[in-house]
């Protein structure tokens, strides 16, 4: 059965699809890409642009997962776009329907779970019910941190969150780790963060993971092209964190 992580952050710009993107194609074995972020990111920087149907099209019943699946060479995909901004009024309007509303996603996506070694859902930079339900559905979680001053701030929201979701929804919710993000090795205030972060967060008994993301161009330009950073820069030293990333989830 598969392991299912989400990817999750109520703040944009952290680097949260990229970790999406590339850990999903840095891990071994069949691999799931669930873009549950109504931007669509993580979709686009796997090529896959206009699809004809996406995860809402599953949830409303319209399309199956055979019909919405995508199979690129680098992992499966099931894309999302704008009309997943819609999922929260569907639940509240379909109450008969959805009576669970944590548990639409889990419901839907019950069905593949021996399909896949992982499956990586990308949320959006909100606490919303798409959050909530990507959570509800994982084993784990993976909370991006920032390198930068106030970072700390998305990931309190994140385990407030976290909390809740484990009290009515999830009480077997992991957290995988913190991992720092747009590390930059020409300040001293990246430094200070990651130093603080982890004696914080140890304090607390979260991990915080040993590898650190380093900030780089290569991430930016990496979707215009619709391949994977790992894949279309792999030279680049900051771009292959994700693989040693892998790997320390692989090794627990």
């Amino acid at each position: 059965m598969a392991r299912i992580i989400a990817i999750a952050i109520p703040k944009g710009g952290v680097g949260k699809t990229t970790t999406a993107v590339n850990l999903a194609v840095a891990l071994p074995g069949n691999i799931l890409l669930l873009d549950f972020d109504p931007q669509g990111n993580a979709s686009t920087s796997l090529g896959v642009t206009a699809p004809k149907s996406t995860i809402y099209d599953i949830i409303t019943g319209e399309k199956d997962f055979d019909h919405t699946v995508i199979r690129t060479e680098y992992c499966d995909v099931i894309p999302s776009n704008e009309t997943l901004n819609e999922l929260d009024m569907l639940i509240v309007e379909n109450r008969d329907t959805f009576k669970n509303p944590g548990h639409v996603l889990k419901n839907v996506i019950s069905s593949v779970l021996d399909d896949y070694d992982y499956i990586i859902i990308d949320t959006p930079p909100a606490k919303n019910l798409i959050t909530i339900n990507a959570l509800a559905a994982s084993t784990d979680v993976i909370i991006p941190l920032q390198c930068e001053y106030l970072a700390t701030k998305g990931v309190n929201e994140i385990l407030i969150t976290i909390e809740k979701v484990r009290g009515k929804y999830n009480k077997d919710l992991n957290i995988l780790g913190i991992l720092p993000t747009m590390f930059d090795v020409r300040t001293n205030l990246s430094t200070i963060v990651l130093q603080d972060a982890r004696k914080h967060f140890y304090g607390s008994g979260i991990k915080v993971f040993d590898t650190t993301i380093n900030r780089s161009i290569r991430f930016a330009e990496a979707p215009s092209h619709g391949i994977p950073a790992i894949f279309l820069y792999p030279e680049n030293e900051a771009v292959q964190a994700y693989r040693r990333l892998a790997k320390e989830i692989i090794n627990g």
